[in-house]
């Protein structure tokens, strides 16, 4: 297990502790180390926020700085690796660089697309698109074809992306500086279907449509007794609760805010279903 802390890079072999550090190798004093991936090779990344980039093979640290490399700053953000093993690094102020083991190529605001030199986040999808958290928006690179979503073009929440991530169901998940979280499908958000605890005699209970607009059905299938659906906010407060007479009932959220709830589902003795829903 590899992780930093401000100034060591540290792993835990299951019995040991190692700690590197610029007095006990050739790191230099990196003054904030900011991200730590690992490659197919098992090779150690390691990004700071004033010396470039580090590598370690298990024997040595190799340094890659504005100095001895094209890397275009110093400053790194983040680090994530594609499908084909290539190395994306997002800088302050200097945009992102990739690396494919023998040379660097830039990207920024001036021979690209990209929304902004600032990048803060990288993320890969299993269709090797690499997206981009910027400053002023999500930059999204597809071979050679770049899309930009911002407040002004797209309903993302925010400008400033912190965080991307992909889930089951193709999902893109956005999480931004003020303005909460934002998911993005472009064939239409998927949140799955509810997880049906073992134990309950339904063999099946559905909330469609999701996302939903104004209202959603839920549906059982396979039997049905007086139920009961309550909802919470992500802060896990209820908000609302009704009770169930027949296997399908309308649910109006007409009056919700738009964002992420989730539900349970209640018989009179235990817990049937929950899930997430998607008001937009």
């Amino acid at each position: 297990m590899w992780f930093i802390t401000e100034y060591n890079v540290c792993m835990f072999d299951g019995i040991n502790w190692h700690v590197y550090n610029d007095s006990n190798t050739n790191l230099p004093a990196f003054g904030r180390n900011q991200s730590i991936e690992v490659d197919d090779s098992n090779n150690i990344w390691v990004g700071s926020h004033h010396s470039g980039l580090a590598k370690y093979n298990g024997t040595k640290w190799e340094i890659f700085d504005i100095y001895n490399s094209d890397i275009p700053g110093s400053h790194v953000n983040c680090i994530s690796f594609d499908t084909i093993g290539h190395l994306w690094v997002g800088f302050q102020n200097y945009g992102a660089a990739k690396f494919n083991g023998t040379s660097w190529t830039v990207y920024d605001t001036i021979n690209s697309d990209l929304a902004s030199n600032d990048v803060y986040s990288i993320n890969v999808d299993d269709s090797n698109r690499i997206w981009f958290g910027t400053h002023e928006g999500l930059a999204v690179l597809d071979n050679t074809n770049w899309t930009i979503f911002n407040i002004w073009n797209s309903n993302i929440p925010g400008n400033i992306i912190e965080d991307i991530a992909f889930d089951q169901f193709n999902n893109t998940w956005i999480a931004t500086t003020q303005n909460g979280i934002g998911i993005y499908n472009s064939n239409g958000v998927i949140l799955g279907t509810p997880e049906v605890f073992e134990g309950t005699r339904f063999k099946k209970v559905t909330i469609y449509p999701n996302p939903v607009s104004s209202k959603f059905m839920i549906h059982f299938e396979g039997g049905f007794s007086p139920s009961r659906i309550e909802i919470f906010d992500i802060y896990g407060k209820s908000i609302f609760s009704t009770l169930l007479h027949n296997a399908s009932k309308e649910i109006d959220l007409s009056n919700f805010a738009d964002g992420i709830y989730l539900y349970k589902v209640y018989s009179q003795t235990e817990l049937l279903a929950t899930g997430r829903i998607l008001k937009q």
